[in-house]
């Protein structure tokens, strides 16, 4: 009833327009975990800032959790460790190489006179 005469029926002023209903949002693509530093090492220092192809200038902790939290590409995370190695200290430190430096070649095989 349109004409406004006191009755209680709602119907007397413009109509709402319905929102058209939003599209699903897609779920995120879940890569499988991404081991930055290779071979099960850690980030040994996750505030230290690190160039890598594909994500720029990106801290090592945070690059690390995005491995962590499967947001690398299985692609480019056996590319990552090699780019990351020495600023994010991946190889864990040694006495041998003096002030609390990390292994410069960690696959290197070492050898002593006499033995």
């Amino acid at each position: 009833d349109d004409d406004d005469d006191g009755d209680d029926d709602d119907d007397d002023g413009p109509k709402p327009i319905p929102r058209p209903t939003p599209s699903p949002t897609p779920a995120p693509i879940s890569f499988p975990p991404c081991n930055v530093c290779g071979n099960g090492r850690s980030v040994n220092f996750p505030g230290e800032v690190v160039e890598v192809n594909g994500y720029g200038m990106v801290e090592c902790g945070e690059l690390e959790q995005d491995g962590l939290n499967r947001r690398i590409s299985p692609d480019e995370c056996p590319l990552i460790p090699q780019q990351i190695n020495s600023v994010c200290g991946c190889n864990a430190p040694c006495n041998v190489c003096g002030n609390g430096r990390p292994v410069g070649n960690p696959n290197a095989v070492v050898t002593f006179p006499g033995e």
